[in-house]
């Protein structure tokens, strides 16, 4: 899981600017990237305007209609690998187990392979 936030750096401890979903005690890798100040000439003092901003807006919509918002946790746990395979209702011969050689290979002898 990936959290991305700003953060202040009080001489001792990072204090996040944004709620961080996570249990006590847990571990996490840190990447620190420093920001310019905010009196900064470079930094980014004005909001985007016309089509960029309303175009970002909807797919921010979007994305959180399909994914749900950034700052909620997952709705459920993601599925494992045999849940999906159990979901799939594949269908095929009961021996496949038995006979994986014979349906990947054909009926030929495993010595001649």
């Amino acid at each position: 899981m990936f959290q991305t936030t700003d953060a202040l750096f009080d001489g001792q401890n990072l204090l996040p600017d944004d709620p961080l979903h996570l249990e006590p005690n847990t571990r996490v890798r840190l990447t620190i990237e420093v920001l310019p100040a905010s009196n900064d000439s470079t930094a980014m003092d004005h909001e985007p305007t016309g089509n960029y901003l309303q175009a970002a807006q909807e797919l921010i919509a979007e994305l959180d209609q399909k994914y749900g918002k950034a700052d909620e946790p997952p709705a459920q746990q993601p599925k494992s690998w045999l849940q999906i395979a159990r979901e799939a209702q594949l269908e095929g011969p009961e021996d496949w187990s038995q006979n994986l050689d014979k349906y990947l290979y054909g009926d030929s002898p495993s010595s001649t392979r």
